[in-house]
């Protein structure tokens, strides 16, 4: 059986992190864990994400902002 797991960020970062160092650190973790750090799912029995997910979370990710502000370049 197998699921995916879910992370709720806010679009607007800014409601709920005070600096836009910290909301970026926490957008390129998640870019990190759904790209580079893809290679550790299958040495730790997951299953690793399919390319149109990662598609789509970078899709998402790219759409974060801070005070109004793109928080991935």
């Amino acid at each position: 059986i197998a699921s995916f797991s879910y992370l709720l960020v806010y679009k607007e970062m800014s409601t709920n992190i005070n600096t836009i160092e910290k909301a970026q650190a926490l957008a390129q973790f998640i870019n990190w864990a759904i790209t580079d750090g893809q290679q550790f799912a299958s040495p730790l029995h997951y299953v690793p994400l399919p390319e149109s997910v990662v598609q789509h979370n970078q899709q998402t990710l790219r759409s974060l902002t801070f005070n109004g502000q793109a928080v991935l370049q």
